[in-house]
């Protein structure tokens, strides 16, 4: 998969992640903290798909600076939302 692509595909993974916190968040809002649980467990699955990606030499050559501060900026504001609801489950 050509680069470029892996960084959208990357992306998508973040804000699919952010959508999950969402989830998460609404569902223990609703006091159905299982189903909270799952959501998160999911997203933290996205997260670290993107953490391994990142910390790759394969693909972090391929990056570029601009690219990688994107990416480690929305992990940055994922981990701070997810810790946020980890602590509230």
């Amino acid at each position: 998969m050509p680069s470029r692509r892996l960084i959208s595909v990357r992306r998508n993974e973040l804000s699919l992640c952010f959508a999950l916190a969402g989830v998460a968040e609404t569902e223990r809002n609703s006091g159905n903290n299982e189903h909270a649980k799952a959501s998160l467990a999911d997203a933290e699955n996205g997260y670290a798909t993107v953490q391994r990606f990142l910390s790759d030499p394969k693909h972090a050559k391929h990056i570029n600076d601009q690219e990688h501060r994107e990416l480690t900026k929305g992990m940055a504001e994922v981990r701070r939302k997810l810790d946020g609801l980890t602590s509230q489950l």
